[in-house]
């Protein structure tokens, strides 16, 4: 597609499904005591997320600029994701990176990469659980310098080139 002079593209690779949060029932005798919201993790026996998704991807930096993956929380809970990965091509291109990070309810949340893992010329970029398993990915193409590649809508896995937006809706 080319959107207002925006390069995308429509990938056929599902999205994960979201599902609800927990809800906690009050029962009367904490009726009057609000319950607190429950912080995700990878930790066995804790809720685990649910709705965490690739938002966009800086893979061809400017100089003295390093390459980063912008992740999504779309639970009305923060998550705390402990040893979590980014990745691309499954079972070649380079090693994945390991991260653990806090990402507030409803927000952005950047992983900078130490060193580059992303090809210029198209790549895949994986998110993956502490278990190796598979949250959410993506493919790109050719990316111009200085641009990122960013998700047009967490419901669509349509991703388009633009201006870096860091930490911030992808515009």
């Amino acid at each position: 597609y080319n959107l207002t002079g925006l390069s995308c593209r429509l990938e056929t690779t599902p999205t994960p499904t979201q599902t609800p949060p927990p809800t906690n029932s009050p029962t009367p005798s904490d009726a009057q005591t609000p319950t607190p919201m429950p912080l995700a993790s990878t930790t066995p026996g804790v809720v685990e997320a649910s709705a965490i998704y690739l938002s966009e991807v800086y893979p061809y930096p400017n100089e003295n600029e390093t390459e980063w993956v912008e992740l999504f929380n779309d639970n009305e809970f923060s998550v705390f994701l402990e040893n979590w990965k980014i990745d691309d091509v499954g079972d070649g291109g380079t090693s994945p990176k390991k991260f653990s990070l806090t990402i507030p309810s409803y927000s952005f949340k950047v992983i900078d990469l130490s060193s580059s893992i992303f090809n210029n010329d198209g790549d895949d970029v994986r998110l993956l659980n502490a278990s190796d398993s598979l949250v959410d990915s993506f493919s790109y193409e050719d990316v111009e310098k200085g641009k990122s590649v960013g998700r047009t809508s967490f419901l669509s896995t349509t991703y388009c080139s633009q201006n870096p937006s860091k930490e911030y809706s992808n515009n």
